[in-house]
């Protein structure tokens, strides 16, 4: 029972770590191809402001 319990926590640990690199990479290819980009980098802003820019000011709004 205990190694089950330990395999059920490494398996956790491992998809969260991977589930945020996904959800990142998903994240920028909409913003790709939805043409977000154009205006908005994600370091450093183009005609709008960056994504870094816009998710630090909205980092403690829960409804963002």
């Amino acid at each position: 029972m205990n190694k089950l319990v330990k395999k059920a926590c490494l398996l956790g640990a491992l998809l969260s770590v991977f589930g945020t690199a996904y959800a990142a990479d998903s994240a920028e290819a909409l913003a790709q191809k939805s043409g977000c980009l154009m205006c908005h980098g994600i370091n450093a802003a183009i005609l709008g402001p960056a994504y870094k820019d816009i998710a630090q000011k909205y980092k403690d709004d829960k409804t963002a």
